[in-house]
């Protein structure tokens, strides 16, 4: 699945393997519910920005300097997109 929005000027694009809908934008935030199978890691690739935060389910994500399988997110400065790894719901 891949939606596309934008947050201001910037547009957006969202691929994932889960259940997406967009809850709430502002002109530097967009707020998302993601549905995927519980207790599993779940993989996000966001272009068209690089955010400055992540936060899921109350937590912000660490960003990582390089790409890991570990929860959290990396901004790939060559593609200009964005991996983010979600946590297993607790």
């Amino acid at each position: 699945n891949t939606i596309a929005f934008r947050s201001g000027k910037t547009l957006t694009r969202l691929t994932t393997l889960a259940t997406v809908r967009i809850t709430d934008t502002t002109s530097n935030s967009v707020r998302l519910s993601v549905y995927f199978f519980p207790g599993t890691m779940h993989h996000l690739l966001l272009t068209g920005t690089c955010p400055t935060t992540v936060s899921w389910d109350g937590i912000t994500l660490p960003r990582h300097a390089s790409p890991t399988n570990k929860a959290g997110w990396y901004f790939d400065e060559a593609r200009q997109a964005t991996y983010i790894a979600l946590p297993q719901k607790r």
